[in-house]
């Protein structure tokens, strides 16, 4: 997993372009983009744990995402909303200020929403649109169910222990499977316009009750204060209310019955590598 994530985010000919800095740039500077290219590569290789718990061709799972992420990498900064180009930009700056290149600057600055790249691609490949109309729906959809603010309060919730961390990590794992299960259902929903506001417009009408009590729960939880992971997890269970069809049926095409559920395949157990994805629950 650590492979494909390392080669799919061109990681070798960033660490080269960081190290030719010795001597040049603050080793502070080094040091923080190294530590956010760590930070990528280890979540990107829990996702692939989760997601392929079977195993993978190496050489087909980096075919697979390679050019998908660096389309993405580069459209990032158009796709994504207003604050986070300006946190994206402020990063940017301040690494260019202590004489970072600036293309390298930038790079390093979409690592944080890059890690994203790996359910867009995925979304691209399975409802068959391209990556960029994907990301524009799956990022104008967080901003509009405050999905992204939610991220941010699993992100300040406290780990002090390898309990915590654990939680911590399966509840933002859940917000970015819910995300991406969404911005899928989206681009399913007939539209007119190709437009990113038109298609999430559609898809809210038509699942506007449950919509709106989603909203309502986020709601609430901003006026709250600094919310906690208990009243966080109940916004998670509203969240994916908002999908009235579950995976079986819209797989398969049919409702589930008790003697069509009798009939699903058995799951494969998780290989060891899949189960030790629960380890890397860092940031």
């Amino acid at each position: 997993a650590y492979l494909v994530a390392r080669e799919i985010f061109g990681m070798r000919k960033i660490w080269d372009a960081i190290e030719s800095l010795d001597n040049k740039v603050p080793a502070q500077s080094q040091i923080l983009m190294l530590l956010e290219g760590r930070k990528l590569l280890e979540r990107a290789s829990r996702w692939l744990l989760r997601k392929r718990r079977s195993g993978f061709d190496i050489a087909a799972t980096c075919k697979h995402f390679s050019a998908g992420i660096a389309q993405l990498a580069d459209l990032l900064p158009k796709v994504v909303m207003a604050q986070t180009r300006k946190a994206m930009e402020k990063q940017a700056k301040r690494l260019m200020h202590s004489e970072v290149p600036p293309e390298l600057a930038r790079r390093v600055a979409v690592f944080n929403e890059l890690y994203s790249a790996l359910d867009i691609v995925e979304v691209s490949k399975s409802v068959g649109v391209g990556v960029e109309q994907v990301a524009a729906v799956y990022f104008a959809l967080g901003a509009k169910l405050d999905l992204h603010w939610m991220r941010d309060q699993i992100v300040a919730l406290p780990r002090e222990n390898r309990w915590q961390a654990l939680a911590r990590a399966a509840l933002r794992d859940d917000l970015y499977d819910q995300e991406a299960t969404l911005t899928a259902d989206v681009l399913r929903v007939d539209s007119r316009s190709k437009d990113a506001d038109a298609r999430i417009s559609a898809w809210m009408q038509a699942n506007a009750i449950a919509v709106n009590r989603c909203r309502q729960i986020l709601s609430d939880l901003r006026a709250s204060g600094t919310p906690d992971f208990a009243m966080l997890s109940v916004a998670m269970r509203e969240i994916r209310s908002l999908r009235p069809i579950d995976e079986f049926e819209e797989s398969s095409g049919e409702k589930e019955t008790p003697k069509t559920a009798r009939k699903r395949p058995k799951e494969k157990p998780e290989s060891k590598a899949a189960r030790g994805a629960e380890t890397l629950a860092g940031d």
